[in-house]
This record gives structure tokens, sequence and C-alpha cells, in this order.
């Protein structure tokens, strides 16, 4: 956003052959050099405006403009020129041609809704602090600023169901991004704790294997294919794992046998079968 400042008025020879010169038609196949070229026109017209150098301002808006008629920022900064130097009808029209060219953009709304709200033209006013409103990809500052203006006048039942709708679909969009991002956290917890399990899996630890699988498919992971992966190496591990306990049994078993330690061992062989049973039930 420009904010206008106030200058000493330009020569009305220099504003007139302005006005003359300023090109309307817009070419949408500007080659990129001179959009580039544009640009820097553009960045030094604002800078000698910021140094109160109006005609110094203009004469590189004019340029921006010349070689690139889809410069829509220096339309609407010549429109901030123009207003500030008592022309407001002439920076009507170049707010008007920036939105032209750009819809999306939005400082001319915002400037034209000042301009016509302090010309005492609230019809124009309401028109175009609504468009801020519903143009905007976000609640920025001017945003809420625009929702202030509107307060204080008394909408058509049509502009009000206009600005509802757009509140709507504004908390829908921000609860759609909401429920992304969470989906997108779910997902990559979900992948580090199935590279947590792998990588224990590899090493023969089965159980925090399990454990680590078992959590990746408590977050519901959105990727169908990851999921069956996971599941996949969960039944492996799982079943890894029961083995290895009943081995475990059953190793400690054989060593009280060789040890005639039989009582112990067939405590030892008691409990490999009960892992035997428990998973058969």
């Amino acid at each position: 956003m420009i904010e206008i400042c106030y200058f000493e008025p330009m020569k009305k020879g220099v504003l007139i052959l302005f006005l003359v010169l300023v090109p309307f038609i817009v070419h949408a196949q500007t080659p990129d050099y001179l959009k580039e070229q544009a640009c820097l026109y553009r960045e030094e017209g604002y800078k000698l405006q910021s140094f109160g150098d109006i005609e110094g301002a203009m004469v590189y808006y004019q340029k921006a403009i010349k070689v690139d008629t889809s410069c829509y920022k220096a339309y609407n900064d010549l429109g901030v020129v123009l207003e500030v130097m008592g022309d407001e009808e002439a920076a009507i029209k170049m707010y008007e041609q920036a939105v032209s060219v750009n819809p999306a953009y939005l400082s001319p709304y915002t400037n034209l809704a000042l301009l016509y709200e302090k010309r005492g033209n609230n019809e124009k006013a309401i028109q175009y602090w609504v468009k801020r409103i519903i143009y905007a990809a976000t609640k920025d500052a001017w945003w809420y600023k625009a929702r202030e203006h509107l307060n204080k006048f008394d909408l058509s039942p049509e502009l009000k169901k206009q600005v509802f709708q757009h509140d709507i679909c504004s908390l829908s969009r921000n609860l759609t991004y909401q429920m992304e991002q969470e989906r997108l956290k779910a997902l990559e917890e979900a992948k580090m704790h199935f590279n947590i399990g792998m990588n224990l899996f590899s090493q023969g630890d089965y159980s925090g294997a399990e454990r680590e699988f078992r959590t990746a498919l408590s977050l519901n992971p959105s990727d169908k294919a990851l999921q069956a992966e996971i599941t996949s190496y969960y039944i492996t591990a799982k079943k890894r794992k029961i083995r290895s306990e009943i081995q475990f049994e059953i190793n400690k078993a054989m060593g009280y046998l060789e040890n005639d330690g039989y009582q112990l061992a067939a405590e030892k062989l008691k409990d490999a079968l009960s892992i035997i049973f428990s998973i058969q039930e």
C-alpha cells in the first residue's frame, strides 16, 4: 500500500502532457525484458516521489506504463500522485485502470474507497470497500479497516449478503487450510515413526518396531499406499516378535535341561506354550 503524501502541485502544462501521453490500451504479451525495465522505472519514480520530486516521479511512472501497459502498480502510483495534486478525476481513472489490468491488486480499491468517502459519495465508497474485502486473500490490516469503514454505512441487503458470503467462504478456506495442515502434519509424523520402525526392524528389534508401526497407524496417514506398507510391516514385526519371545523361552528351557533343571525347564516350556495359546485365542 502506498500512503498518500502531499506535495506541491505540478505545472498545468506538464499535467496535460501527461494525460495525453498515458496509454490506456493493455497489451497482454509484454516481453519479459520490458516488464523488468518497467519495474526499474517504477522504482525510480517511487524513489523520486519519496524525495518530493513529483515531476520526476511522473516521468518515470509514465515511462513504466509506456514500456509495459500492464504495469498496474504504476497506474496506482500515478493515481496517488494525481490525487495529492488535486486532480481527483484523473486519479480515479488511474486507480480504475490499475484494477482493470489486475482485479486482484488491492491498493487501488482502498484508494478509490477513501477518495469517494472523502467526496461524500458513500455509494461508491461502499462499493470499493466491499471489493477490498472480497478480493483479499488474507485478513490484513486494511481488510479490518475496510470492515470498520463499512460499519459506518447502512448497507443494502445485497451488499450485506455479499459480505456475509465472503465471510463464510473465508471461514471455509481457513478451516480447509487448517485441516490440510493437520493432515500433512499427521502424514509427516506417521512417516517419521515408520522410518524409526524400519530401522528397529532391520536391527532385529521387532518389539520396538511393532510399537513404532502401531503408532504410525494410529495417526491414520492419508497416504493409502504408505498406510498399506506400514500395516504389512506391522503384521510381520508382530509375528516375528512373538516368534522371538517363544524362541527365547525355549532357549531358556533347553539351558535348564542341560543342567538337569527339569522343573525350571518345564516352567519355561509352559511359558512358551502360553504365548502360542494366546495367539490362537
